[in-house]
């Protein structure tokens, strides 16, 4: 199937992926109604599809594949980037190349929205919305809500934890028990500023928020918007727990302390200028350095990274490799070795390929930590299947 076969109908979503789950196209009216628009290129059909019905939609096109011009018809809910759900008619199709499946073309009938559509909120008992809620509720951050009045509409587990409620008590809540009025008025002056979009973010590096002791928290915001139906619905707010950091800087575990010269900033300013990932794991596995391109990379705090292992972002199989390659006698703190491509897991748990560096740190002649710079491959692998579809 060519490109200029894929049709852009007023009202239809459109979707391109391949046997990977790589979207290679989406229409315009894919893109405003799924909301992430040109960032959809970057990211997985597992991303807005939940993973029961990618598997039917599979299924029922790979198990009837020798039949020509087979389309499957299910009904399914598109998962927007504010989570809601898009409940639409999803016709699938199969498209082979060479006599083997190539990629899946979905075409969704927005059955909620005629004329432009409306994204809902997650239906009670629906799989996707279950999904969705056990990842919310698996969050280690303050997750909650609040409407354009102010009043609490969800909070999760770790949120009801830091703040020291129980069950739906915080949803007979206002945000202004939580959050001084100073703050939230600063937090509202930079989230509706005209024009208002659903991907401006606000981030806050501390807001002191009040518990049910009456103790203030200190938490630093990530605060954006959610807009269904082009109206402004919910702020929603992702909070991390400063405390610890404000207790005891000495457990900060800053750069200066991992890497070589520690002695002297400059370094740090290098290793933060480079707009590449780059980190440092000891003997054990635990992650030491980051720097910040690594944190936005894989979509985490550095503060998250600094509690993590390697092996929670590396797969097994090619972290064996690395460690059996770097560590192999007689140890040499010169060596280097260059891995054309590793699959990193960021965050959302999404495979990134990355072209990765890697060397030895040897302090007092035994290794000590491993260095990684690793240079994300996924815009120039993009790159490289549209030129190979274009020229077909």
């Amino acid at each position: 199937m060519n490109d200029d076969t894929i049709t852009e109908p007023e009202r239809d979503i459109i979707l391109l992926f391949d046997m990977d789950g790589n979207i290679s196209h989406v229409n315009a009216t894919g893109m405003e109604r799924i909301g992430y628009f040109e960032d959809l290129l970057d990211m997985n059909i597992a991303d807005i599809l939940s993973p029961d019905q990618l598997e039917k939609i599979r299924k029922s096109l790979l198990d009837d594949r020798s039949i020509p011009g087979r389309e499957a018809i299910h009904q399914a809910e598109l998962i927007d980037s504010n989570l809601g759900m898009i409940a639409a008619e999803i016709r699938a199709s199969l498209i082979m190349k060479g006599g083997q499946p190539s990629e899946i073309l979905l075409i969704a009938s927005d059955q909620d929205a005629p004329g432009g559509g409306k994204a809902q909120a997650p239906a009670q008992g629906s799989e996707a919305g279950e999904r969705y809620h056990r990842i919310t509720e698996a969050v280690k951050e303050m997750l909650l809500t609040f409407d354009m009045n102010g009043r609490l509409t969800y909070v999760n587990g770790k949120g009801r934890e830091m703040m020291g409620y129980f069950g739906d008590e915080p949803l007979d809540m206002n945000i202004s028990d939580l959050l001084s009025p100073e703050q939230i008025q600063l937090l509202k002056k930079q989230l509706l500023t005209q024009p208002i979009s659903g991907k401006r973010k606000v981030v806050i590096p501390e807001a002191p928020f009040m518990n049910r002791e009456l103790n203030l928290i200190p938490l630093e915001v990530t605060a954006s918007l959610i807009i269904r139906d082009k109206t402004l619905s919910e702020i929603v707010i992702l909070a991390r727990n400063l405390s610890r950091r404000k207790q005891s800087s000495d457990d900060a575990r800053p750069l200066q302390s991992n890497i070589p010269s520690q002695q002297d900033n400059k370094y740090q300013l290098i290793a933060e200028a480079i707009k590449e990932l780059i980190l440092t794991f000891d003997m054990a596995g635990n992650i030491t350095y980051v720097n910040g391109k690594g944190t936005e990379m894989m979509g985490y705090f550095e503060d998250e990274l600094l509690d993590m292992n390697i092996a929670d972002i590396l797969p097994p199989d090619q972290l064996e490799a690395l460690k059996q390659n770097m560590l192999r006698s007689p140890i040499n703190q010169n060596r280097k070795l260059v891995i054309p491509e590793v699959l990193f897991t960021d965050r959302e748990l999404r495979p990134i390929p990355m072209e990765v560096t890697a060397s030895l740190i040897v302090k007092g002649g035994k290794p000590s930590d491993i260095l990684i710079l690793a240079r994300d491959l996924t815009r120039r692998k993009r790159m490289e299947k549209e030129l190979q579809r274009s020229s077909r």
